[in-house]
């Protein structure tokens, strides 16, 4: 399907039938806009000839990760743009919730993951994870604006496979290191802060 104008009001589904990604290949110059575009295997935007414009968007639903490669010599992997003027930027947001249906609320409960970045290098034949950092639900949520949290710093340690907690923020400013803790220049610490060796 080639298209040199707007590709709108409407599915691909449900004026073409089923498009098999390999099999046919979807090109616009213009815009894609009012309808839903469902792809089933992989989605590419050639770098330097298209992007990918979610403006009015309220909901992306991937069936599988969602994967951008680029060349970070050259590429962007992902930019966040704030095109405003005052003085707030852009943002991103993880959201958690124990119901299956999207749009829909459950409570989250005590040490359930709100959101998990990883960090992979090659070893020459797979990826290996460097380091995560993970937030968790740190105590029991309430309904009415209540969500304590904490922050999970972890990395791998030199001839390990698997990453260990590095430091530990809790939903009551506590910060826990693992190991030591070296500065190049001085510690402020306030009078009622409690330093544990």
């Amino acid at each position: 399907v080639v298209t040199v104008g707007e590709l709108v009001n409407g599915s691909i589904a449900s004026g073409f039938g089923t498009i098999n990604n390999g099999a046919s290949t979807i090109t616009t110059t213009g815009a894609v806009a009012t309808g839903a575009l469902t792809v089933s295997d992989d989605f590419t935007v050639a770098t330097g000839q298209a992007s990918f414009d979610v403006s009015g968007v309220e909901n992306f639903i991937t069936a599988s990760p969602l994967t951008i490669n680029g060349n970070p010599a050259a590429d962007y992997g992902l930019s966040l743009v704030s095109y405003a003027n005052n003085a707030w930027a852009i943002g991103a947001s993880f959201y958690k919730t124990r119901n299956a249906a999207p749009g829909s609320h459950t409570i989250v409960a005590d040490n359930d993951n709100l959101g998990i970045l990883d960090f992979y290098g090659s070893n020459g034949t797979a990826y290996e994870r460097a380091a995560r950092m993970i937030v968790e639900v740190d105590g029991t949520p309430g309904t009415s604006a209540d969500m304590p949290g904490r922050f999970i710093f972890m990395t791998s340690p030199d001839g390990s496979a698997s990453v260990a907690e590095a430091l530990r923020i809790d939903s009551s400013q506590n910060a826990t290191f693992a190991g030591t803790l070296h500065a190049a220049g001085q510690i402020s610490v306030p009078q009622s802060t409690r330093i544990e060796l």
